[in-house]
């Protein structure tokens, strides 16, 4: 067992406050803000930044041309994500001293404990806490994907492939269950119930195991697949001419 790695700020008051890097990746919805290198080359500095600015997480990231520690501020915290870099994430510590434990860090301990600090990093920190219990309630505090489906472009929601479409920020986005994503004439996508038909840029739909035939009165036309309607008898037919079915 050894000590996991931290950052500890001595406050006025004898107060402290901690800083513990985790095994993860931090998703943020903000861009993180990247203070002056040549002021941050140990983690303590970027650490007391990162507490004078109401920032609950930080970043640190080596630069090898430079050979010196860049310093990230996390602006917002959305949820984590696993490890893909070589950035150290380093996360506000709210556990108590006998409870910094080792590699077995569990992500949700370091951010239930008692929240004293500043009202907007308690909020932070509460937020990431009600995530981890509702949709990544394991030690690392990252979403699995149910089988089938996988992460959204730039979020960390899961969708399955056939429902994902990219919305006009470039923004993966997902449709709700038994509705697909359509592309209109504009090249613009938006999500309609399985069967619809696009024509004429207005979306058609068509309940399920028929096609659209036309606009009538105001209305949509469909027919049994296979069926055409025909005008002068009001009504659909099969290939044969035998069958049909009304309006």
């Amino acid at each position: 067992m050894r000590l996991f790695s931290l950052v500890l700020i001595l406050l006025h008051g004898g107060g402290g406050i901690r800083y513990s890097k985790i095994p993860v990746d931090v998703y943020y919805e903000e861009p993180m803000w990247l203070w002056p290198e040549e002021d941050f080359n140990l983690k303590a500095d970027c650490a007391l930044a990162a507490y004078q600015n109401n920032r609950i997480a930080f970043v640190m990231a080596w630069d090898e041309v430079l050979a010196l520690n860049h310093c990230y501020s996390i602006v917002t915290v959305s949820g984590f994500e696993s490890k893909s870099g070589s950035v150290d994430v380093y996360l506000l510590d709210l556990r108590e001293k006998n409870g910094q434990c080792d590699d077995q860090l569990d992500v949700r301990e370091l951010i239930s404990g008692n929240c004293n600090l500043n009202p907007e990093m308690c909020k932070q920190l509460e937020s990431l806490e009600n995530h981890c219990k509702e949709k990544a309630n394991n030690p690392t505090c990252t979403v699995v994907c149910p089988e089938g489906e996988k992460y959204l472009l730039g979020t960390i929601n899961c969708c399955h492939p056939q429902r994902e479409f990219i919305n006009e920020q470039g923004d993966g986005e997902c449709c709700p269950e038994n509705t697909l994503p359509m592309k209109h004439d504009n090249g613009t996508e938006a999500c309609y119930p399985e069967g619809t038909v696009i024509s004429e840029s207005k979306a058609i739909s068509c309940p399920e195991g028929t096609t659209f035939q036309k606009e009538k009165d105001g209305k949509d036309l469909c027919c049994k697949n296979e069926f055409v309607y025909m005008e002068a008898f009001s009504a659909c037919f099969s290939a044969d001419g035998q069958s049909y079915t009304k309006e």
